[in-house]
């Protein structure tokens, strides 16, 4: 929420656990965070859909958040998702 996705947002990949709950909640509070959000989050979820969630405070789950492209997977271990894709040789290489 707020500052916390603003941050993931600057991660390369973003996992998610199964029932997290995303959101620029600042809207709600008359606020909008500093820290790259408003820039990010339309590049990653296009401007029309960054509009609802920034001005209407709206939450999104973590299988919304695949379906538009906020998180790269939901597991249930997001660590070992991530140290496994980690291990897995490049394609290509």
């Amino acid at each position: 929420m707020g500052g916390g996705l603003d941050l993931a947002l600057a991660c390369h990949y973003r996992v998610a656990s199964p029932h997290p709950v995303f959101g620029h909640r600042g809207a709600a509070l008359g606020l909008i965070t500093g820290w790259g959000g408003t820039q990010r989050l339309p590049r990653l979820v296009g401007k029309a859909r960054a509009l609802e969630m920034f001005v209407g405070a709206e939450k999104v789950s973590a299988k919304e958040a695949l379906r538009i492209g906020l998180v790269h997977a939901v597991a249930n271990d997001p660590i070992a998702w991530a140290i496994d894709r980690h291990q897995q040789p490049a394609v290509g290489g």
